[in-house]
């Protein structure tokens, strides 16, 4: 796995299960730190991507589930449409997918959000949800 920016963008001061300011816990890790809007997020695993759309909450998501893995990884709130169809597969790196955006009213200011859960709906906040910077952290290689 890799880190979708360098570990300097990770902002730490809102971390995952962090409740200032929400209704209910932040439910993954924010990447906002020396990046803006149109940045290009790296992919952070082998996977095939399961989910491409917007939603109004969360606006531009994109799920992938991990190879031999029963995890999936969104991204939210992206600038625009990936440029990535369901059912293609990505590569950890890999670039000239997914751009930092301010999109759904979830979003308060350009960044990149990542949930990681064991479904595909991770990008809602659902399922058996995990801290993504720690997860990554503990399997870059």
């Amino acid at each position: 796995m890799v880190q979708p920016f360098s570990p300097d963008a990770y902002d730490s001061s809102d971390p995952f299960g962090a409740t200032a300011g929400r209704s209910r816990p932040h439910t993954g890790s924010d990447y906002n730190q020396g990046i803006g809007s149109g940045s290009d997020a790296r992919m952070i695993s082998d996977g095939v991507v399961e989910h491409v759309s917007y939603t109004d909450y969360n606006g531009w998501v994109l799920s992938v589930r991990m190879d031999e893995s029963p995890w999936y990884w969104a991204f939210l709130h992206g600038l625009d449409r990936p440029s990535i169809n369901e059912g293609t597969r990505v590569t950890k790196g890999q670039t000239g997918i997914y751009r930092v955006g301010n999109t759904g009213y979830n979003s308060r200011g350009a960044h990149l959000h990542i949930t990681l859960s064991d479904t595909v709906n991770a990008y809602q906040g659902l399922g058996s949800l995990q801290d993504p910077w720690a997860f990554i952290q503990a399997r870059i290689g």
